[in-house]
């Protein structure tokens, strides 16, 4: 995959993304085989010049391990370097195309930035957000701390939990994979653990060594609530499968230190032949007195075993078996007996030696012609109506009637010209003219049996087309805003045609007309635009309908805004609890309803100022509230905003009690 491939795939991943190490303030350590390795993220927003690491021995003091500080790799030699094979990929990512293409979608760039930091150690390094500390001895528990160096001087910004060097076992691979076959290959699902960044999946055919499958770790975004069954969510497709191969699959764990677990359990099936052969690509037909003969091209397939020949009254079937299956060196049936006027669909099918059958082939009818005639159609009238005239008639009497034709003529001394291209099915027409016509049109009806027997036409019918002219524009009386709706009222219209309103609206500034699908009657002259974004202007107009269908000039517009000041439910935290460092605190709440836009965390010491903490979006449902000082008691709270700032103060307070320890 090259680099722009890859930040394309990243970007969509990064969009809910929840990586471990993306907090702010967060410095994690870890055991490696040759020390310890640190993880960190950058900070939401301006980035520091860069960091340097401290390290020190139970209470001793703190001993900083890097001469200058961990930056990003600028340099492209060296991040090929260090990279190998793997730059291409990372390119993109490591050196985005144009001096401010970073600063033009900073929470994209971090976002990428953090997912690939966790997914490969090299790229963390590269990216200055990795430190591996290869003087620990190991056996020896160390602490860490981070020191951001700004424009204005260091700060101190993450201190790690105590990490004993040189001590990893790897940790038991994923659960409950499991393995199922699809049409074109098999589909892999296991249980996500919140441990792992990724996941390699590795397979042997036959009795051969397992094999990596994923180029780059699998990334999984979702939260299993259980083992993985049937239902679960596909995480990998192992599309190079082939009928009769014995496989067998296991899924390895990596974290964010690029560490990797133990396999899983194996889960392993034998690919079965599923797919069925491809039905014949045409059908050919002939018709000998009362037989029908079909004819058709082989199908491709090489284990091709017979074909089998359907026929049916309709298109849709019910289909029945004509005669027994045919082996697949024959490729003609001959069907006796079909009555003249009656139409037949005819299929074939294919079946290979699994016995598995193909789709059929596309329906062919066929009919013993029929060269006899239907009566001509009676009792033609017609309807004028604006723009179009209806004309209907008695339906002919006929077992075989496949439609009629309708000839429309502007002056009787002239030819007939037909209208329908295709026959028309019932019994009535709706002729199309111009809305300004003013001369009778002369129409003919005849009648089609299903042979193609054209009838003798109908006598003609002469009529004239109705009256156009549209009704006045209407007047609107006021347009009065409410919650989230405008309440219109107009006058009614002077003609006594006008069976009909219709209701019309833009935004300021657009150019399209919205115009409502349901019509209000003649005597409706109240209605509500519900649905419309509040605090935006709007336009509003209506126009009168006649029973012509004439429609007239839309009413002068009317410029009115809805309003929206009903704030959303008040919400409360489920669960406020302090960390067993008693140095953080844990905030969780559930659903928070509709309308909700934001969520501001608020803090206060009992009977003081409530002091907000961040805001998150709607769908956040987590908040850490770290460092807290020791020793303390802390009420929590949220408080609610929908899009237009309107808000609802929390529900109720959570009181912690924060033990004294270290902070």
């Amino acid at each position: 995959m090259n680099a722009r491939r890859l930040h394309h795939a990243l970007v969509i991943l990064a969009a809910t993304a929840a990586s471990a190490t993306a907090q702010e303030g967060a410095l994690l350590a870890a055991p490696t085989p040759n020390g310890t390795a640190l993880r960190w993220a950058w900070p939401i927003g301006p980035r520091p010049l860069g960091y340097f690491v401290e390290r020190r021995e139970g209470d001793g003091p703190w001993l900083r391990l890097t001469a200058g500080p961990v930056t990003r790799v600028r340099d492209r030699a060296a991040a090929r370097a260090r990279l190998g094979a793997d730059y291409d990929r990372y390119e993109g990512l490591l050196f985005p195309d144009g001096p401010i293409a970073e600063i033009a979608d900073p929470e994209t760039s971090r976002s990428l930035s953090l997912l690939a930091a966790d997914l490969s150690p090299a790229v963390a390094t590269l990216l200055g957000l990795r430190y591996d500390d290869a003087t620990a001895t190991a056996g020896v528990a160390y602490a860490y701390r981070l020191v951001a160096l700004n424009g204005d001087g260091e700060r101190i910004v993450a201190t790690s939990t105590p990490v004993v060097a040189g001590r990893y076992v790897p940790p038991p691979g994923p659960g409950s994979l499991r393995a199922a076959q699809e049409p074109a290959a098999v589909a892999l699902r296991w249980m996500p653990d919140a441990r792992f960044s990724g996941y390699h999946v590795l397979r042997s055919r036959g009795d051969r060594d397992r094999q990596p499958l994923s180029e780059t770790p699998v990334v999984v975004f979702i939260e299993a609530a259980g083992p993985a069954t049937e239902s679960s969510p596909t995480f990998f497709r192992d599309t190079t499968v082939t009928p009769g191969d014995s496989l067998t699959y296991w899924v390895v764990g990596v974290d964010a230190f690029g560490r990797s677990s133990q396999p899983s359990a194996p889960a392993g099936l034998t690919i079965r032949d599923v797919t069925a052969p491809a039905p014949p690509p045409t059908l050919e037909t002939e018709i000998a007195g009362d037989t029908v003969v079909l004819r058709w091209p082989p199908s491709p397939d090489p284990d091709l075993a017979t074909y089998q020949a359907w026929r049916a009254p309709n298109r849709d079937g019910p289909f029945e078996r004509v005669g027994a299956p045919v082996p697949s060196t024959h490729r003609l049936v001959r069907d006796l007996g079909r009555p003249a006027g009656t139409v037949v669909w005819y299929r074939v099918t294919a079946q290979d030696r699994s016995g598995l059958e193909s789709e059929p082939s596309s329906p062919v009818p066929v009919e013993v012609p029929d060269l006899m005639a239907p009566l001509a159609p009676d009792s033609l009238v017609g309807l004028p109506d604006t723009g179009r005239i209806v004309l209907r008639w008695r339906p002919v009497a006929a077992a075989d009637l496949r439609g009629y034709r309708i000839y429309r003529a502007s002056d009787p001394a002239h030819a007939s010209g037909l209208l329908t291209a295709e026959l028309v099915e019932s019994p009535t027409f709706t002729d199309a003219i111009p809305r300004g016509a003013d001369h009778p049109y002369y129409y003919r009806v005849t009648a089609v049996d299903s042979a193609f027997n054209e009838s003798e036409p109908s006598p003609v019918l002469a009529i004239a087309p109705p009256d156009v002219t549209p009704p006045s524009a209407p007047r609107i009386a006021a347009v009065t805003p409410g919650e989230d709706l405008l309440v219109v009222r107009w006058l009614p219209n002077p003609e006594r045609d006008v069976v009909a309103y219709r209701l019309r609206y833009r935004a300021r500034g657009d150019a399209v007309w919205i115009e409502r699908p349901d019509s209000l009657g003649p005597t409706d002259h109240l209605d509500s635009l519900r649905g419309i974004a509040p605090r935006r202007r709007y336009e509003i107009a209506l126009v009168a309908v006649d029973d012509a269908g004439n429609r007239s000039e839309p009413s002068p517009a009317v410029t009115a805004e809805a309003y929206h000041r009903q704030p959303p439910r008040s919400a409360e935290l489920r669960r406020a609890r302090a960390g067993p460092a008693a140095a953080a605190v844990t905030l969780e709440w559930g659903d928070l309803g509709p309308g909700v836009a934001r969520v501001e965390v608020l803090r206060r010491v009992p009977g003081g100022e409530a002091v907000r903490l961040g805001i998150v979006a709607a769908a956040a449902r987590t908040f850490l509230d770290r460092p807290v000082p020791g020793g303390s008691t802390l009420e929590y709270g949220i408080r609610v905003l929908d899009a237009y700032g309107n808000a609802a103060e929390p529900r109720a307070w959570k009181r912690v009690t924060v033990t004294a320890g270290t902070p």
